[in-house]
């Protein structure tokens, strides 16, 4: 698994880093903090409402070049994703 961004995963991390910055964690439920450092959602936040793991999802925003298999969660994963507001395309293989 390659370390370093390929093609659009450059775009693909700047995409998710700043949908992240954008999220207020009050619209989703989650007791704000005053220990963030950032604005926004954790990345941890991000991978639970998404349902996926949290290496997963920070591979994803580092722009690491993931394959996914398909599963049967893959449906749901993918209606929280839309959600969140990431392209439709995003667990496509």
């Amino acid at each position: 698994m390659s370390t370093k961004p390929l093609g659009n995963g450059l775009e693909l991390r700047e995409f998710l880093q700043a949908r992240r910055a954008s999220l207020k964690p009050q619209d989703f439920g989650i007791q704000d903090s005053a220990r963030r450092r950032a604005p926004g959602l954790r990345r941890e936040e991000v991978a639970s409402l998404a349902g996926v793991g949290l290496t997963w999802y920070t591979w994803l925003e580092q722009g690491r070049d993931i394959r996914v298999l398909h599963s049967p969660g893959r449906t749901n994963r993918q209606l929280k994703v839309q959600h969140l507001g990431l392209p439709s395309g995003f667990f496509s293989c």
